[in-house]
């Protein structure tokens, strides 16, 4: 397959509409500047990550996509890239959370956003950003103490922002069965079904018991009690009702909440944030410190960074993928893929 100047990958049922009004921006400024370019409509779920991965394995050459939607798609393009080091990416935020863009420092603005990546793609200009890696297994039998399972694997996927188990990823799943998101991205107002949804699972989401296994020695910031095995390569902490488990690559998740405000998406590090043993009746006071990313310093909460994680709970914990439903397991494993993906900016 011939290559082209760019193929546009459009969510036509992202931001409630806005995202129609996007594309008919970008296909006219593309028009008035007299670049070649192809569309692709993603109606589905997994519709983009399917024509990406036949794109890249059938286009010779470098390949330049633009997409034009929110963290879902863009999440699908780079699960969908076979040949990163061919292949780059442009985006032009529609979504309601947009958390990728914001960590790139994307503007909001249609013609701001397609002006500025243009002028990059003419200077041969792009950044290279880490790729974080989620593996969910589906091990039954964990032994939390030893720190072992079956590593049965069931669910293997990229993510360009984050990927957490326990609140974040509980929340992302009933937003996703939730009406509440279309309805406040009526009014461009749908991050703050993350924080609706978020309040109420505060009290109603059961705690994880988790033994983290990370590369390396055990940073200054984490408390939890130091167990074995350990040897030169790893070691092991175990958390006692664990809230919420969040590996970072981008500053914030959910629409804007600054999980791990020191975050950086070229440092081959995950910034790891996690809040544990929070009694019920302070559970409400979780959240404004998040929002405010006052958080560094609670005896709640905390952040350190490491180039693989690998968590055993006691029970199955949901898991999220780029705020995307990933399973439910007592086995994941997070990583980072240093400088994998190439970013038009």
């Amino acid at each position: 397959m011939k290559n082209i100047g760019f193929y546009i990958i459009v969510n036509i049922n992202g931001g409630s509409g806005r995202a129609k009004k996007t594309y008919a921006e970008v296909r006219a400024m593309l028009l008035r500047s007299g670049i070649t370019f192809r569309t692709y409509i993603s109606k589905y779920p997994g519709d983009a990550k399917k024509f990406v991965e036949k794109l890249t394995k059938k286009t010779e050459g470098q390949i330049n996509l633009i997409v034009a939607g929110g963290d879902g798609t863009i999440n699908e393009v780079i699960n969908g890239i076979t040949d990163f080091e061919r292949t780059r990416i442009g985006i032009i935020p529609t979504g309601s959370g947009n958390d990728f863009a914001r960590g790139l420092g994307v503007s909001k603005k249609t013609g701001k956003a397609l002006a500025a990546l243009l002028n990059a793609a003419k200077e041969d200009r792009c950044r290279l950003v880490d790729v974080g890696l989620t593996t969910v297994f589906s091990d039954e039998n964990v032994d939390i103490q030893l720190g072992k399972a079956k590593n049965v694997l069931s669910l293997e996927r990229r993510f360009g922002i984050s990927s957490g188990i326990g609140l974040d990823a509980l929340v992302c799943k009933k937003v996703d069965h939730s009406k509440i998101k279309n309805f406040l991205n009526s009014f461009g107002l749908g991050g703050l079904s993350y924080i609706v949804m978020t309040i109420i699972s505060l009290f109603t989401m059961e705690k994880n018991d988790v033994r983290i296994k990370m590369s390396g020695s055990v940073p200054e910031s984490v408390t939890g009690d130091i167990s074995g095995p350990q040897d030169e390569d790893t070691v092991s902490v175990d958390i006692r009702k664990l809230i919420f488990f969040a590996a970072m690559n981008m500053r914030c998740e959910g629409g804007g909440v600054p999980m791990a405000p020191k975050a950086d998406y070229s440092d081959g590090e995950l910034s790891c944030t996690l809040s544990y043993n929070v009694p019920k009746w302070k559970s409400f006071f979780v959240l404004p410190v998040l929002v405010m990313a006052k958080h560094e310093k609670s005896k709640s909460f905390m952040l350190f960074n490491k180039d693989k994680v690998e968590l055993f709970s006691d029970r199955k914990m949901v898991v999220h993928v780029d705020g995307e439903y990933g399973g439910e397991s007592k086995h994941v494993k997070f990583e980072i893929l240093p400088e994998r993906l190439k970013v038009i900016i």
